[in-house]
Order: structure tokens, then C-alpha cells, then sequence
């Protein structure tokens, strides 16, 4: 429960919004600007990015949201008080533990993951912007072993315009060895429910073929398998 000051003079309606987790190291936020009309105000929270539009790695903690109204009644002359509110959070964050297992002895060149989407900004009622704000959700994968592991996070993926793209890229090339479509990898495993679930497993398998030049690619998100496929390394 949380408690809002309103300067309320004659009893009005009024509509809050509540980020949890949007620490200023991680996420920037505009000024409320008065809008004209039946237009709710302007706010927008954008996670910060690199130049290149990148973020990297894991996010400290989730994100939350809530919005709703509250009907202020009418304060005693010359007081003020003080509403409760009883938010209904929704989390606006992912984490995902992704492995590359069974990688052949000559993949010996760096390698990171990529999940590139359009869901990096939100205005004031936890809607995405528009025009929507590219980002590139980055971890680098360890230049050694037949199983390498990283940890990212993301901001919602199931928005109707978020498009997120699953990405395994060489960088020292930035050449992507392959890119898939997250939300049907997501969508393929047991009782999908995205606004349940916020954290994933994924395994991408890379298994040598007897050419010696095609290799099997499968993809396992909790266990579930939801893609496989040849491709040339």
C-alpha cells in the first residue's frame, strides 16, 4: 500500500503512475508535461542505451508498473491529506539464461547474443512509444569450451508491436550465424503465459552433421524444444 499526496482543493479524480525498479543508472525518465484536452500528461521511461543502442547484460532488478485513478474527496479548509493506493503491479521485465552447448572444435572465434526488439521506451501509461525505441539486448558468450553460458535481461516481450529477434552473432565480425523470430520460439513451449512468466532457460544445441560443413541447430527454452534446423558455419 502506498500513499500519494494530491493538491487536491475541490475533490477531483486523478490518475497515478508507479515505476518499481527504475533505478536512474539503468533507466531515464522526462518531465511531466502538462497536456492539453482529454490527453493524459507526457512521461516517458527509457532505458538506457550505448551509442549504438545497445544495453548489455542483466538488469539489477525487475521492473514493475501500475497505473489507475483514485477519486480524491474534498479536504477540510486550509488541509491537505493523504490517499492510499493499493498499485496492481505488473512486471515489465525478462531474464533469460541462454547456454550454446555441443559447439564444434572449430568455432574458435568470439561469440555474443543478441535479442533486438522495439520495446526500450514507454509513456505514461505503460504503453511503448511511438514511434516505438530500438534497442539491442546484448551478453557476450566465453571465447572457450564445447558449452558456453550467458545471462540477459529484456524489458516485455508481449506487447502486440514488441518484435524481439533472437540472434547468435560473431563479434568479431558482427556476422549473425543465425536470427529467430523469439516470440514463436516462446510460444511453442508448455502453457505459454507471458504475463506469468518472466524467466527463461534457453539451450541452443549446435550438433556437427557427417558432411562436416551443415550443422544441426535446436533450440530448447525450458526444456520444451521449439526449433531445429540445419545451417552453414
Amino acid at each position: 500500500r502506498i500513499e500519494i499526496p494530491v493538491p487536491n482543493e475541490c475533490g477531483e479524480t486523478y490518475r497515478y503512475t508507479i515505476w518499481v525498479g527504475a533505478t536512474p543508472q539503468h533507466y531515464t525518465m522526462s518531465d511531466l508535461a502538462p497536456a492539453s484536452g482529454n490527453k493524459h500528461p507526457d512521461c516517458r521511461l527509457a532505458l538506457r542505451l550505448n551509442e549504438q543502442d545497445r544495453h548489455e547484460g542483466l538488469l539489477p532488478e525487475p521492473l514493475y508498473f501500475a497505473t489507475d485513478t483514485i477519486e480524491c474527496p474534498m479536504p477540510p479548509r486550509g488541509s491537505t491529506i493523504r490517499v492510499p493506493v493499493a498499485p496492481n503491479l505488473t512486471r515489465y521485465s525478462n531474464d533469460f539464461d541462454i547456454s550454446l552447448t555441443e559447439l564444434p572444435s572449430k568455432i574458435i572465434y568470439p561469440l555474443h547474443i543478441e535479442i533486438e526488439d522495439n520495446n526500450a521506451a514507454y509513456d505514461f501509461m505503460g504503453q511503448l512509444t511511438n514511434p516505438t525505441k530500438h534497442v539491442i539486448y546484448q551478453a557476450p558468450l566465453p571465447n572457450e569450451g564445447t558449452t558456453r553460458s550467458t545471462r540477459l535481461s529484456t524489458l516485455r516481450l508481449d506487447d502486440p508491436k514488441a518484435k524481439p529477434q533472437l540472434s547468435l552473432v560473431r563479434s568479431d565480425t558482427g556476422a549473425k550465424i543465425f536470427t529467430y523470430d523469439l516470440k514463436k520460439l516462446l510460444a511453442k513451449t508448455h502453457d505459454y503465459r507471458p504475463e506469468c512468466q518472466f524467466e527463461y532457460n534457453v539451450e541452443i544445441r549446435l550438433k556437427s552433421l557427417p558432411d562436416n560443413t551443415h550443422y544441426a541447430v535446436e533450440i530448447l527454452i525450458d526444456g520444451w524444444t521449439v526449433h531445429s534446423y540445419e545451417i552453414v558455419l
